[in-house]
């Protein structure tokens, strides 16, 4: 019993000395006329590829807590196409630190034209609320509602074969003139960008509807399989469970 008494003690003198070794990283988020950005997804990441997160509250503040002592890179992802993607990089943090980091995010494509994009909106009004994922009749989680296209807390580069690299970089270099949207047909298989959209849910199909032509987009739910022949159709044939 003595024996473990003390191991016990070594171990909880060990965790405690552990945790008062840990930091902290805090600041505020605004855009570039010096208003608050909230409900903000914000990142800290290490070089051994550790995520530490956070959002931002009502005034723009975030905290990200339990930070082991190093050097990080504070990203924000692209808010819509209002605000740009933010990265601060070679941040060093030392031991039990309170580091204050602000961040001042710049105009995205659309230069903070007023009016133009919701994302901001949005996510300042509706960004901070939490709860439980609303349910269905079935108990199945409900999607439906208004979403931020590229809202995505920890997106990923797509990994892009060879091919594919060389197609996107031609594209680019004659203005993608041969775009799809550039001779109003539609431009993807589903909602990219910083558009906002909204999914309708019910038993047998999922529908979203989004600005983009056709502006919207089918998914059965109710079990059928692709037909032989799918076309007409803009968007293909969409099956899902």
């Amino acid at each position: 019993m003595r024996a473990l008494t003390v191991i016990a003690s070594l171990v909880f003198a060990v965790s405690a000395f552990g945790q008062g070794q840990l930091s902290s990283m805090v600041g505020t988020l605004t855009d570039p006329e010096g208003r608050a950005v909230a409900g903000a997804p914000v990142q800290a990441r290490d070089g051994a590829g550790a995520v530490f997160k956070a959002t931002t509250n009502a005034r723009g503040e975030y905290v990200l807590n339990r930070l082991p002592p190093g050097t990080y890179a504070l990203v924000v992802p692209a808010i819509g196409f209002s605000l740009d993607r933010f990265e601060q990089r070679e941040i060093a943090v030392a031991v039990a630190q309170v580091l204050r980091v602000d961040a001042r995010l710049q105009w995205g494509s659309n230069l903070g034209t007023p009016g133009d994009d919701q994302s901001v909106f949005n996510l300042r009004k509706y960004g901070t609320q939490r709860g439980a994922a609303p349910r269905g009749r079935d108990g199945k989680p409900d999607f439906s509602g208004v979403w931020i296209g590229n809202n995505d807390p920890d997106p990923e580069e797509p990994a892009l074969l060879p091919w594919a690299v060389a197609t996107v970089q031609a594209r680019i270099a004659n203005q993608t003139r041969d775009h799809p949207s550039g001779f109003c047909l539609p431009s993807f298989p589903y909602p990219g960008g910083g558009l906002i959209f909204e999914l309708v849910q019910t038993a047998t199909r999922l529908v979203t509807i989004f600005e983009t032509a056709p502006t919207y987009r089918k998914v059965y739910l109710d079990g059928r399989s692709h037909p032989k022949d799918p076309n007409p159709s803009w968007m293909g044939h969409s099956i899902g469970r």
